[in-house]
């Protein structure tokens, strides 16, 4: 059993990755807490806290100045590349190469897996509110905040505006966009909140739990 806050240390995740995990993790939490559907959150907060463990691999470091830190970056750069030589090129598998490390539960490492844009259909489909509300509390944020739903499309699309452009994969982006709207109106059907209650403001409180949140492992 070990605070997240050491095992970020450890792994020397960026501080605007501990924080977007910290906050995908505080909104599903809002979410579990307004529910009249019985869940195991702990599960849920320690999918959240460890989904994007991997990421620094894919950032393009410099892009973002102000979300670099005062390590710098020159620092961080050296820690992608010792992330690429020892995990690879592909930010998921590294993920669970760490959750691996870490001796994480399958059923934690299944619940991560559910987390991506792509997987909207799946996650639609399933009737297992748990695989919903961590991939979801993912799209209700960006590095600077907690966003709605469409602003999150919206920022998506920017993003990779070139790769849909270049594939011709407008059409699935939209109907992928479809999925996370109704998987909303299902999370919701069940919330004693709505959708515009989740804000900056109503996550914070959160933050103090989580920060001293004890990820439970198999030893």
């Amino acid at each position: 059993m070990r605070k997240i806050i050491d095992i970020y240390n450890e792994y020397k995740i960026m501080p605007n990755l501990q924080e977007h995990q910290l906050e995908v993790a505080a909104v599903a939490l809002q979410v579990c807490d307004s529910l009249d559907i019985e869940l195991k959150r702990n599960d849920i907060a320690t999918a959240c806290l460890l989904h994007d463990m991997g990421n620094i691999i894919k950032f393009p470091l410099g892009s973002i100045p102000e979300l670099i830190g005062p390590k710098g970056l020159k620092y961080w750069k050296n820690i992608q590349k010792e992330y690429t030589k020892k995990y690879g090129v592909d930010e998921n598998h590294a993920t669970y190469c760490i959750t691996n490390e870490l001796n994480i539960t399958n059923k934690i490492d299944i619940l991560i897996k559910q987390f991506g844009f792509s997987e909207a259909k799946n996650t639609f489909k399933i009737s297992d509110y748990e695989f919903k509300i961590g991939p979801y509390s993912d799209h209700r944020t960006n590095p600077f905040g907690v966003i709605r739903l469409k602003e999150r499309f919206i920022d998506l699309k920017t993003r990779y505006a070139s790769k849909l452009q270049i594939n011709n994969r407008d059409v699935e982006f939209e109907n992928l966009c479809i999925y996370w709207n109704e998987i909303e109106k299902q999370i919701f059907a069940h919330c004693k909140i709505k959708p515009e209650d989740i804000t900056e403001e109503k996550v914070e409180p959160f933050f103090e739990e989580l920060r001293n949140f004890i990820i439970e492992t198999n030893i």
